[in-house]
């Protein structure tokens, strides 16, 4: 036995991060009100990292977050009108649409400032960059779902990470509680255990 895994014997620690009164799964599936407060505002120096799966394409949908108007907190939707079907977001700044439809493919979303401009990528490519940013919302991010109510499309949240000042400083892994089956996610930086904020319960996929 390596000193490695004796440590996280004497902690309770899985090899995954996760304390052993939690158990790791794939991913939460989000239902109308379930989100998970972050505690997180979005700062200049704040890299945002979100891997995500649709189970349906619905225009006039909300995806993830919170939509303020034009505070700039971050949220995922998919646009309607004449550019209907296309992914829009907003992080940090008034929302827009980004250059990629919405489909049901798994995909990695990364978003992050620099030099004042917001910019948003998929899957490693550039879909969405936004004006210049003068003012940062006060409001967290809401992830694993969205607080727009009955408005969303049921999503697929397979890990977020955040990264400030080149430091993680959350890393949210999709658990259950194994002592009453509650689903949540959590931090393995603030080891701590985050449950839906919202309204109903999130699903964990069989």
């Amino acid at each position: 036995m390596d000193v490695m895994q004796r440590r996280r014997e004497l902690m309770g620690v899985q090899a995954g991060g996760l304390p052993r009164i939690y158990q790791k799964v794939e991913c939460l599936q989000s239902q109308p009100g379930t989100y998970i407060d972050s505690g997180v505002q979005i700062t200049s120096d704040l890299i945002f990292e979100l891997t995500f799966k649709l189970l349906e394409v619905t225009n006039g949908r909300y995806i993830q977050g919170v939509y303020l108007g034009n505070n700039g907190v971050f949220y995922l939707y998919v646009s309607t009108g004449s550019a209907g079907g296309y992914l829009q977001l907003a992080y940090g700044s008034p929302y827009k649409n980004t250059t990629r439809r919405a489909d049901t493919d798994k995909h990695l979303l990364r978003c992050e400032i620099i030099e004042s401009v917001a910019h948003c990528y998929m899957d490693n490519i550039d879909v969405w960059s936004s004006s210049a940013v003068n003012k940062f919302p006060t409001n967290s991010i809401f992830i694993a779902g969205s607080s727009m109510g009955s408005s969303i499309i049921p999503c697929n949240t397979y890990s977020v990470k955040m990264i400030k000042g080149n430091k993680l400083i959350k890393e949210f892994v999709p658990c259950v509680r194994k002592s009453d089956s509650k689903p949540g996610m959590y931090d393995t930086v603030s080891k701590t255990f985050y449950t839906n904020a919202g309204t109903g319960e999130f699903i964990v996929p069989a």
